[in-house]
């Protein structure tokens, strides 16, 4: 708590528009072909996106988003779930879920 979290994609692709999606929770994998968003079979949002932010600064094909978590004691142990993504020629493609812990 009072601290930053960092959260960083790599091999962003050229002139790509990258996202971090935000939640409190995991979902039910949703497939991102049958959402009209992709045409990759093997892309799946399982973050509830509570919060989306975009586009996200890309530097040397890396993109990066940083979170400033308050200093607030009763967020100690809240989880927080994230993917990112990126919007690309073939659709959109996603990251493994992330999972970060507060205060630990």
């Amino acid at each position: 708590i009072g601290q930053t979290l960092q959260i960083d994609m790599d091999n962003v692709a050229p002139l790509a528009v990258p996202a971090v999606v935000l939640g409190f929770s995991a979902i039910a994998p949703a497939s991102l072909v049958s959402l009209g968003l992709s045409t990759d079979p093997s892309c799946f949002l399982i973050t509830n996106p509570d919060a989306i932010a975009y586009p996200l600064p890309v530097s040397g094909g890396v993109a990066s988003v940083t979170l400033t978590i308050p200093p607030v004691n009763t967020l100690v142990g809240v989880q927080l779930f994230f993917q990112l993504a990126q919007n690309e020629p073939s659709g959109v493609s996603v990251t493994p879920q992330g999972i970060a812990t507060v205060g630990f």
